[in-house]
């Protein structure tokens, strides 16, 4: 269950500079435009890839959080929305 769940994060990238393909390495399942910027969920995270992202523009400030069980078993089964 670990493994499964550590594929899974939250990421979140503030400001304008970010452009969406910056996240592909990290296979965005579901992004949410924010007053602050841009959450995705992803669902193949690594720290290679994260450090990428956070290497090119707009991603120094970027975070990835752990997603909590509930919200692995709605990026599985597609529930509430999906990529918006």
């Amino acid at each position: 269950l670990e493994s499964v769940k550590g594929r899974f994060r939250k990421v979140s990238l503030g400001g304008d500079a970010f452009t969406g393909d910056a996240l592909e390495p990290l296979h965005p399942i579901r992004t949410s435009s924010r007053p602050w910027g841009v959450e995705a969920w992803v669902d193949s995270y690594s720290e290679e890839a994260f450090e990428t992202l956070r290497r090119g523009p707009g991603g120094e400030a970027a975070e990835a959080l752990p997603m909590t069980l509930e919200e692995v078993f709605i990026a599985l089964a597609g529930g509430d929305g999906g990529v918006a």
